[in-house]
């Protein structure tokens, strides 16, 4: 049989055994107990008497107020019988009579010499002929009583009225017989006996005459005792009728015996059942909680044989309940770790000889690596890490900063290594760092990566790499391209500049002859100071093709700067009828940049935005943002754009941008001056719809975005 089942049928016999017994006794007693108190309660039943007759009289009220409201009893004692003959009358008041408490009906009519009987339903026994005027008028309302040697009976007599006037009277009858008051005692548990004056009209027992004359004589008490037939009764007395015939009252006894309630039986009785419905649960739940014990003891001898590392440890038991359900379970789980740790010491194998290749594969490395953990020890460094720095190779468990090189760039280290925080997560790992090394003369590039070699504190492989020969390769290059550069403006230029010097030796040779008139000779030295001041703006154009490859860079707010430009041509702007604006996508954003160069760039593009803007709805969008990973300002215009064919010709030296002003080296300063920051400058555009210039930075030069 299952546990469950068992632990089921268990709890039903430890509550209902004992509610059983309990619910048998208790209601045993508690019938034994009823009984008794019914018999005790005399007051009780002598109230519910007087209950029942009031209830009687408040009907038979409610039974004259019927005949009090028939038209056609009031009709029949006024003589208007045309339309109702006696007969039919009768018939009326019987079914009245039958619906009713009532036993008997009359009917008188007023005449010279009083009230004449007219008609009588039900039981006419002493039901008078005639009523005086005084008892017609005495009896209005009121419910006379009169008790009889054989029964009691309740009568009630009230007028008729017709138009105003007393036509008549009307008697209604009810008898209690001995058969009702035997009925109630019996109901009652009680001996129950009617008197009036000195003799019992009614009795239900012999007890009844028993009682002493003294206590009949004492008039209503409320309780009195007296001895019959050797047992001793308890009696109580109360008025129940009052009328022109004699009062009545009631006599109730029971014996003074029953009153006895055996408390000490029923207490040991109680007291007996308690025990036992707290000992027997408790007897039967300990022997089942030692079998569960001895069965948890098992498992627990198991565990402890399996935390000791005996895997093949095994419960044997044939049980088929739930403690078998485990046993069965606790082996299927030492049976899984026993396939776990074997597969686990392959795996712990198999990571030994990866660990193996790995360590040869980090000594053969070209590159210098390091690695450290959290604490900033050397846990492994590879071969040409010791040959490029100089330390010994046994340097592993020492501090990183004793190695001399590392000690000369110790801050620049320290930024460099990702550590985890106090709750757990690591800072971003920061960009590589160039830096010369003034003891061995070289240029060398640093960079860490985060390696969890100490579990969650964390730790780092530095790489080194000797740059100096790029370096130098990179400088010959920039060098080569600063020349061509040159080459290529100054060719250009020369192209430029004979224009206008061909324009001033012309208008001179003219000049020369004085043969020229005032006003003539006054319009051609206007035209030779324009030219001479668009060779001296060429000339600042090709200085600031010079000054772009010496700009610093430091960090750099963007945000700040956009709006100064915008500011410095808020004037513009307005003369222009241009509407600028400034989107920022990201908050304070900083970059490693050049803040006098960012500036010039800007003041080419919104220059060139301005002068290509030709429409009265001229606006100017700023943008400042974060495309795929790269900070970008864009500044889109909605002037007369630039044909495709002419897009990347822009930037060349010497093309102004698709109108006669300007001298077309503000676009080529303004890419080479980002170019030689890490960044760049690129256009977009649509003709007739506007153009689009994107200025880019550093990727990875990016500081925060707020």
């Amino acid at each position: 049989m299952r546990l469950r089942t068992k632990l089921l049928l268990l709890s039903i016999v430890l509550l209902s055994v004992p509610a059983i017994i309990v619910v048998l006794v208790s209601g045993s007693e508690l019938i034994k107990r009823e009984q008794d108190l019914k018999r005790l309660s005399l007051k009780e039943v002598r109230l519910e008497l007087n209950r029942e007759l009031e209830s009687f009289e408040s009907d038979f009220r409610k039974d004259t107020v019927m005949v009090a409201n028939l038209d056609d009893v009031r009709g029949f004692l006024g003589a208007a019988t045309a339309r109702l003959t006696p007969d039919l009358l009768a018939t009326k008041l019987e079914n009245l009579v039958l619906r009713s408490q009532v036993d008997s009906l009359a009917l008188y009519s007023s005449g010279p010499g009083g009230f004449k009987r007219s008609l009588v339903i039900g039981d006419n026994r002493d039901i008078p002929m005639s009523l005086g005027n005084e008892l017609g008028s005495d009896a209005v309302d009121r419910v006379v009583y009169r008790a009889e040697v054989s029964d009691v009976r309740a009568t009630m007599i009230f007028p008729v009225v017709l138009y105003g006037r007393i036509v008549g009277l009307a008697l209604l009858r009810r008898i209690f017989d001995s058969g009702w008051f035997a009925a109630f005692a019996y109901s009652h548990g009680v001996e129950l006996g009617i008197r009036r004056e000195g003799s019992f009209l009614f009795s239900s027992s012999p007890a009844i005459g028993s009682i002493p004359a003294s206590r009949l004589d004492a008039g209503i008490l409320d309780s009195f005792s007296f001895e019959s037939s050797h047992d001793r009764y308890l009696g109580t007395s109360t008025l129940v009728f009052s009328g022109q015939e004699g009062t009545a009252s009631a006599e109730l006894v029971v014996k003074a015996g029953k009153m006895l309630i055996e408390d000490r039986r029923t207490t040991a009785i109680l007291g007996g059942i308690l025990l036992f419905c707290i000992t027997f649960p408790a007897a039967v739940l300990y022997f089942v909680g030692l079998r569960i014990i001895s069965s948890l003891a098992s498992v627990a001898d198991a565990a402890g044989s399996l935390s000791r590392g005996d895997l093949a440890y095994r419960i044997k038991s044939k049980r088929n309940d739930e403690i078998g359900e485990l046993y069965e379970s606790f082996n299927d789980m030492a049976l899984q770790l026993e396939a776990k740790e074997f597969s686990l010491n392959e795996r712990n194998r198999k990571l030994a000889l990866l660990n193996a290749y790995i360590g040869a594969v980090f000594q053969d490395l070209l590159v210098s690596c390091v690695a450290v953990d959290a604490d900033g020890r050397v846990a492994l460094a590879n071969t040409s890490a010791s040959l490029e720095l100089n330390f010994p190779t046994d340097a592993a468990g020492g501090d990183l900063y004793s190695i001399p090189f590392f000690g000369r760039h110790r801050q620049i280290v320290e930024r460099l290594i990702p550590r985890q925080d106090a709750e757990g997560g690591g800072k971003a790992r920061s960009d590589p760092v160039e830096v010369e090394d003034a003891e061995t003369g070289k240029a060398y590039t640093l960079d860490a990566f985060p390696a969890p070699l100490d579990g969650e504190r964390g730790g780092a492989i530095i790489v080194i790499v000797d740059v100096t020969e790029q370096r130098a390769l990179e400088n010959a290059l920039v060098r080569n391209e600063k020349l061509a550069a040159a080459g290529q403006v100054a060719s250009a230029l020369a192209h430029d500049i004979y224009n206008p010097m061909s324009v001033l030796l012309s208008h001179i040779q003219l000049l020369s002859t004085n043969r020229l008139p005032p006003a003539e000779a006054s319009r051609f030295l206007s035209r030779m100071e324009a030219e001479a001041r668009r060779i001296i703006r060429l000339f600042e154009r090709l200085l600031g093709i010079v000054k772009a490859d010496a700009y610093q860079e430091a960090w750099t707010e963007v945000n700040a700067i956009v709006r100064d430009m915008l500011d410095v041509f808020d004037i513009k702007f307005k003369h222009r009828g241009i509407t600028a604006s400034l989107i920022e996508e990201v908050g304070s954003l900083q970059v490693r940049t050049s803040p006098e160069g960012l500036k010039q760039v800007l003041f080419n593009v919104i220059n060139n935005a301005v002068q290509s803007i030709e429409r009265p709805d001229g606006s100017i969008v700023a943008r400042i943002g974060i495309r795929e990973g790269e900070a970008v300002i864009e500044l889109r215009d909605n002037g007369r754009g630039i044909a495709p064919e002419d897009l990347e010709r822009v930037f060349e030296p010497l093309r102004p941008r698709g109108h006669e002003s300007g001298t077309g080296l503000g676009l080529f300063v303004s890419r080479r001056i980002m170019r030689n920051l890490g960044g760049d400058l690129r256009a977009s555009s649509s003709p007739g719809i506007g153009s689009c210039f994107t200025v880019s930075f550093r990727t990875g030069g990016i500081l925060g975005a707020a």
